[in-house]
């Protein structure tokens, strides 16, 4: 046996890769075929590189490419030699020339700085020489407003830090053979392309970090020297435009107010030219931030300057008019300033306005703003003198209030909560309207129109003595209330009760006049806490000194009475178990009446936006509330309601009583009187099916009585309620009353006893077409007592028996068999 290697060589892998399986050994002559020709072909290989004559050219090209490398690497390096003494040249040339171009920047930045300073100063020369040359404002035709002067952007053509100036342009006035007419306001376009320089270095300012000294120093001088050109030029033209307005203002006899019949035109023309100018002007200063916009527009204010100087002489000082007793002086004379001016202000005035586009302010408004503050700086200073009198106090607060209410009512004026503003004019700005981002440009802002009323927030003393006086009025008043004779009575008189659904008594009717009254007081003060104040220290006081001189009139508990030390307070005595009679219902049902009323009231002002705030304001601040989002929405009243709801039910409960008590009271023969339920039909014969039991009359006919007076004095749904309890009650009265008082029914008392209770159940149709579900147990009792004796002894006895089926809705089977147990026979008991 022969071994075979197995180790892996050349020879073992070609064999591997063709000799597969036993069926690839066929190939193998053909592998040995193509071995023979690859070896021939490299043999032939190795002799041609063995002939020196075949190798002898590639070692010629080798030593050419060789001198060629040698020969570029030597040009390589005279090359890097000639570029470093060039480098060199240059850098030499470079250190040369830059101390010359930084010389060279800054001739052209001192070139470009004093261009545009020849520029701005000739600019606040025109403007400065057109105020000192110009003729009075206002007699020449206004400019086109609609286009404000100079808005475009100033044009730079010298260096992106340093805009050029802009040429002016020519006057129409200024062409050839004229005479060039100057006036004030042709200085506003050379003062607003100022600005506009302004604005524009502000915005190319260089950073703050910059490593050009020179030029920020110059920028920072340019900036100073603009600033105070501009403040020059603006100062000078505001006062000449003012002057001028001043003096048109006397031209046409201001503050005297315009003549109805007509103006002169001529004097008006001057007037809107003049305002024209003066509003452009302030306004394009303020958009531009080179004055604030806080302040009043200039027009309006100088306006109101003449007015309020004779105001101040005439209310202020010691002057005979200076009184601090007569409140009402300085008012009506304010009220008549605005009257007298109006036509002026809404006629010339504020169409001005709207022309300019600036139709967030309204004259008329503004003009009683600016009138407001001097009325409010002679009350401030009338106070001290004031708060020494209650009486004066209070008097002073009624004029203010009416004052208030009249400036409301009469002209729009905006309250602190910004109600009814801008009424006299259409308020639909125009896309282009010029719009103010501060308090002052948005007049709907409530803070800017101040309050008489406010001086009496503006100092917690104060405050406090306002509500002193306050609480020591109301209190008053409300004592003349409740003890006024007829106090009680129906507000319309009983012979129109019904007219008011409510029927509410004088003295309900006046206290929610008083509580209104005190509303209206402080409904619209500036602050919450000095509403929530007023609410709590007064109102709330008064409602339940209402409540509480109720529970003293009716008594504190149900059925008791007052105390026999307030009897005498009322007109009807409380007569226990005895019952009442009509003058007595009358006045408890104008009682449940006067708190029914008040109750209404509560729950309709709970939810208005004045109260609702009040609640929001008391639960934001409520230590003890601390998932404010899922508290229940309640009312500031509702502690009160819980209290007046009671006392109602109180006094309803007490008027339940009484008839139920008298009621009973005359009842009590017929359920005494045990022979007429038994025996019946031997003794008297079969009754007719209307007959009602003679004892049984007087009840009724009490009962009914009283229902009818209650439903006559009490409101409609007072009064469903209350017979509703009352049927119940007296239901199961009866029931209870006959169930445990030994009685038994013969066959004829059993129907005469049901036919009885028919007849009450009747007495009941008046108020609802079914009666009998307010009566289910007696019925039931009257069903069984009228059955057949063999009949009621079977459904005694049938204890699956279905009650429904035999008309018995409310027994149950154990009291149909108490009730089957008081069954006799008719000779039973004869």
């Amino acid at each position: 046996h022969m071994s075979v290697p197995t180790h892996k060589g050349p020879w073992r892998d070609f064999l591997d890769v063709h000799i597969t399986n036993l069926a690839s050994l066929s190939q193998i002559p053909t592998l040995v075929d193509k071995l023979n020709s690859e070896q021939a072909s490299v043999g032939k290989k190795i002799r041609t590189f063995r002939d020196k004559n075949a190798v002898t050219p590639a070692v010629q090209a080798g030593k050419e490419l060789l001198d060629n490398v040698e020969t570029t690497e030597a040009s390589r390096r005279q090359l890097q030699l000639e570029l470093d003494q060039y480098r060199q040249s240059a850098t030499d040339m470079h250190n040369k020339l830059s101390p010359l171009a930084s010389r060279i920047k800054e001739l052209e930045e001192t070139k470009e700085y004093l261009t545009l300073l020849l520029s701005v100063r000739q600019l606040r020369d025109d403007a400065l020489s057109i105020l000192a040359s110009a003729q009075e404002d206002g007699l020449d035709p206004p400019a086109q407003s609609s286009s404000t002067p100079s808005s475009t952007p100033i044009a730079n053509t010298h260096s992106p830090k340093m805009p050029g100036p802009r040429p002016l342009s020519p006057s129409p006035s200024s062409l050839p053979g004229e005479v060039p007419l100057v006036r004030p306001h042709m200085a506003l376009p050379p003062l607003l392309r100022l600005i506009d320089i302004q604005h524009a270095l502000q915005k190319d300012a260089p950073p703050a970090n910059t490593n050009e000294p020179t030029t920020s120093h110059i920028l920072a001088n340019f900036r100073a020297q603009l600033d105070s050109y501009v403040r020059e030029v603006a100062d000078g033209l505001e006062a000449r435009l003012k002057a001028d307005y001043k003096k048109c203002l006397e031209a046409l006899g201001w503050p005297t107010p315009m003549p109805r019949a007509g103006y002169d035109e001529a004097l008006l023309n001057r007037f809107r030219n003049i305002f024209t100018h003066m509003l452009v002007l302030q306004l394009s200063l303020q958009n531009r931030g080179t004055i604030s916009s806080d302040g009043d527009l200039w027009v309006l204010s100088l306006l109101v300057q003449p007015l309020n100087m004779r105001f101040y002489f005439h209310f202020t000082g010691t002057q005979p008019t200076a009184r601090t007793d007569k409140p009402e002086w300085p008012l009506h004379h304010v009220k008549k300033s605005v009257q007298d001016h109006t036509p002026f202000l809404l006629t010339v005035v504020q169409p001005l306005l709207q022309k300019e586009r600036v139709v967030l302010y309204n004259a008329k408004m503004e003009f009683i703003r600016g009138i407001t503050q001097a009325v409010l700086v002679k009350f401030r200073g009338d106070l001290p003198s004031v708060l020494a009198s209650p009486g004066q106090l209070l008097h002073s607060i009624k004029e203010f209030l009416a004052f208030e209410k009249f400036m409301r009512a009469t002209h729009n004026y905006p309250t602190p909560l910004g109600d009814n503003i801008g009424a006299d004019i259409d308020m639909q700005a125009p896309d282009d309207a010029i719009m103010h981002d501060s308090p002052q440009g948005a007049f709907q802002e409530a803070g800017r129109f101040p309050s008489i009323m406010q001086v009496m927030e503006e100092n917690e003393n104060i405050f406090a003595k306002w509500i002193e006086a306050e609480i020591q009025l109301a209190s008053s008043s409300l004592h003349n209330i409740i003890t006024r004779d007829a106090a009680w009575t129906p507000y319309l008189g009983e012979t129109l009760a019904d007219v008011d659904a409510l029927k509410p008594t004088r003295a309900a009717h006046q206290t929610v006049d008083l509580l209104a009254a005190v509303t209206e007081r402080y409904r619209y003060l500036a602050h919450p806490e000095h509403k929530l104040a007023f609410f709590n220290e007064i109102q709330k006081y008064l409602i339940w000194q209402f409540h509480n001189n109720i529970q003293v009139l009716c008594g504190s508990g149900s059925g008791s009475g007052p105390s026999p030390s307030v009897r005498g307070l009322v007109s009807f005595a409380w007569s226990g178990s005895t019952g009442w009679d009509t003058d007595q219902i009358f006045h408890c049902c104008n009682l449940v009446n006067s708190i029914n009323y008040l109750i209404v009231v509560m729950r309709d002002w709970g939810d208005q936006l004045l109260f609702l705030d009040m609640f929001v304001l008391i639960r934001n601040r409520s230590k003890s509330t601390r998932h404010l989002d899922d508290a229940p929405l309640g009312t500031v009243f509702d502690e009160m309601l819980q209290g007046y709801k009671l006392l109602r039910k109180d006094l309803t409960t007490m008027m339940e009583e009484v008839v139920l008590t008298n009621f009973t009271a005359h009842a009590s023969q017929y359920f005494k009187r045990r022979k007429l339920w038994v025996g019946y039909s031997s003794q008297m014969g079969q009754p007719d099916e209307q007959d009602v039991s003679p004892e049984f009359c007087e009840p009724l006919l009490i009962l009914k009585d009283q229902l009818e007076t209650i439903q006559k004095y009490l409101t409609d749904k007072r009064f469903d309620k209350f017979w509703r309890s009352l049927a119940s009650r007296v239901d199961a009265h009866i029931y209870k009353q006959v169930m445990t008082s030994g009685h038994h029914f013969g066959s004829g008392g059993g129907a005469r006893f049901a036919r009885d209770m028919r007849a009450l159940r009747l007495l009941f149709r008046s108020y609802t077409s079914h009666p009998d579900s307010f009566f289910k147990a007696t019925k039931d009792l009257a069903t069984i007592v009228a059955m057949p004796n063999a009949d009621a002894q079977t459904l005694a006895q049938n204890k699956g028996a279905i009650l429904e089926n035999h008309g018995i809705h409310k027994l149950t089977l154990a009291q149909v068999a108490d009730v089957v147990a008081l069954r006799v026979e008719d000779d039973s008991l004869m």
